[in-house]
């Protein structure tokens, strides 16, 4: 069993593709193919069977059904008490005769009536009476003939069988019976052939109808009828059974047999089916035929299709292990993408990925290298400017009160105050963090600042602050609001010659702190502002907005990307801009 894992495992993929196929599809269809096959073949000589013996037996209810009528008419004129008036009289003159013709006028209307019968005659032993076609002088011709010596053999029982008639001169099925059980007088129906030949027409086959005596009393081949088939006279027919095998004609037929008996009846009647066993054979050979025919198609189909999927399937293989040996050999840019979603997909896709991500720490480590250079660069650089320039923060501040004092001496209080304000808004910033502080310490900061720009802008516009009760002490990144209040001031105001104002609202919103700043200045047009929108949002830098895009980002790293700003504008009316911000934090730095 090892061997023959080992041995597998050594095939290609296409090869064991085959191998799975056959065992799995190939086979078992040619198992159950042949099964169907050959059910197919049998159902088809069953059915063939199946659809004779169904015509048959249609034959013979049609054949009863007539039967049965022509020997209730028969009864009907027999126990009638005039017949035996016209039929048992002497008559002297034919004028006698004709009289009581035409009072007898039972037969013809049945005649009339009925499709089931062509005439209705009565052979009379009475040397006394005429022939006029329903009543019959008896002669020598007819006591000779078949259907009047069995009606007086059987004695009251009916007679059916072929007859060709002389009178009219066409064949018929024939009903004799006798009258009575003594004398000579004898009843007989002709019944027309041309409703059970056009019954076996419309049935399609090689059906007949015979009499006790084998002759062919409807057929549909118009030659036969009359003639006696040696394929039933002379043999034990009810012997035979419904169906047997005989020759005739030079070939092997099948015969399905009906035999139609009554006690109304002295002998049988047959209706019998010769179909030839190389045509029923031929019906089924054909649903063979075509069964097989089916199984090749479907099994070449099934097998290109195989050749054509596993041709798919390998190329794609053998495409992902080119790609493999190129990574190997570090070739990254002649890579074959490979489409689709299924495991070799993945596995490209994949591939792909780690391409990716070796080219990048390739280029990170180029950089990294390069940045080492500027590192070293720069340190050179900041030791020489250091010695160049020994000015630290002590020192500006120590210039600034200087110039305060200056002021202050000159009388000049309101520049001194402006210059006090700008120390303290640089110590401020000097010794800002990255800690979290109130909404109040940043709200005082703005406050140093917007003092400072209100000397500079004089009365041109006004700042106002309006803070919902308890968030004062909420903490928050420092310098959210500076960098905004101070675009509202630089891009806001500067259009502005008076009456202008700048107000900053914070209030709570479910689970949010919504801080706004807004003003009435020139605010922007609809492609500015999306410029603006776009800038804040891109994860590239730019050297535009520099400080709102360094607020959102600051707001997206601390609480996440549900938190951020949202920019309003319209041109001529001012702009607002809202941060929104949790209400409950922690107070850890950022």
């Amino acid at each position: 069993m090892k061997e023959v894992l080992k041995a597998y495992h050594n095939l290609k993929l296409k090869s064991k593709l085959m191998i799975a196929f056959t065992l799995v599809a190939f086979i078992p269809l040619i198992f159950v193919g042949i099964f169907l096959t050959t059910q197919m073949k049998s159902m088809a000589l069953q059915q063939s069977v199946t659809d004779t013996e169904t015509q048959l037996d249609r034959m013979v209810r049609e054949i009863e059904r007539v039967i049965e009528f022509n020997d209730t008419i028969h009864s009907s004129i027999i126990a009638d008490s005039q017949l035996y008036h016209v039929i048992r009289k002497s008559y002297d003159s034919n004028l006698d005769i004709f009289l009581d013709y035409i009072d007898y006028t039972k037969m013809a209307e049945y005649e009339e009536i009925y499709r089931e019968v062509d005439d209705i005659r009565l052979y009379i032993d009475n040397d006394t009476m005429l022939d006029n076609m329903d009543f019959m002088k008896l002669k020598t011709e007819e006591k000779e003939e078949d259907w009047y010596r069995e009606a007086l053999e059987l004695g009251g029982v009916s007679y059916v069988g072929y007859h060709y008639d002389r009178i009219t001169k066409k064949s018929y099925m024939v009903m004799s019976r006798s009258i009575a059980k003594e004398g000579k007088d004898v009843i007989m129906s002709l019944i027309p052939l041309k409703p059970f030949n056009e019954m076996i027409a419309l049935a399609d086959g090689p059906y007949k109808i015979l009499d006790q005596n084998g002759r062919v009393v409807a057929s549909g081949v118009s030659s036969e009828i009359g003639q006696v088939q040696d394929v039933v006279y002379g043999m034990d027919v009810l012997g035979q059974g419904q169906f047997f095998l005989s020759q005739y004609e030079g070939k092997d037929y099948q015969f399905i047999l009906r035999t139609i008996e009554s006690s109304r009846l002295g002998g049988p009647l047959y209706v019998v089916a010769n179909m030839p066993l190389e045509e029923i054979l031929a019906n089924a050979n054909a649903a063979s035929s075509l069964g097989f025919t089916i199984i090749i198609l479907s099994l070449i189909l099934a097998t290109s299709f195989i050749f054509i999927f596993s041709g798919l399937l390998t190329r794609r293989l053998k495409v992902l292990e080119g790609n493999m040996n190129k990574v190997a050999k570090g070739e990254f840019e002649s890579l074959e993408h490979l489409e689709g979603d299924d495991e070799i997909g993945q596995l490209s896709m994949n591939l792909d990925h780690m391409v990716s991500s070796l080219s990048l720490l390739m280029l990170e480590n180029e950089a990294m290298h390069e940045k080492e250079k500027s590192l070293i660069l720069a340190g050179e650089q900041t030791r020489f400017e250091m010695l160049a320039n020994q000015i630290n923060p002590h020192f500006m501040f120590n210039v600034l009160e200087s110039i305060r004092m200056k002021a202050h001496l000159d009388g000049k209080d309101d520049l001194a105050d402006i210059v006090a304000l700008l120390g303290k808004l640089m110590r401020r910033g000097l010794e800002m963090t990255d800690e979290m502080i109130s909404l109040e310490e940043e709200l005082g900061f703005i406050a140093f600042y917007m003092e400072i720009q209100k000397f500079r802008f004089s009365d041109r516009f006004t700042f106002d602050v309006e803070v919902e009760e308890g968030l004062n002490e909420k903490k928050i990144l420092p310098l959210l609001l500076q960098p905004i209040v101070e675009n509202a001031v630089v891009h806001g105001m500067e259009g502005v010659s008076s009456h202008g104002y700048i107000h900053i609202k914070a209030l709570s919103k479910g689970s949010s702190m919504i801080l706004t700043v807004e003003d009435n200045g020139i605010g922007m047009c609809e492609e500015d502002l999306i410029q603006l929108q776009e800038n804040v949002e891109s994860n590239h830098r730019t050297k535009k907005h520099i400080g709102l895009k360094n607020v959102n980002e600051r707001i997206h790293l601390k609480y996440g990307m549900t938190y951020g700003l949202d920019i309003e504008s319209e041109y001529g009316n001012g702009t607002t801009v809202t941060i929104i911000l949790p209400l409950e934090t922690d107070d850890e730095s950022i």
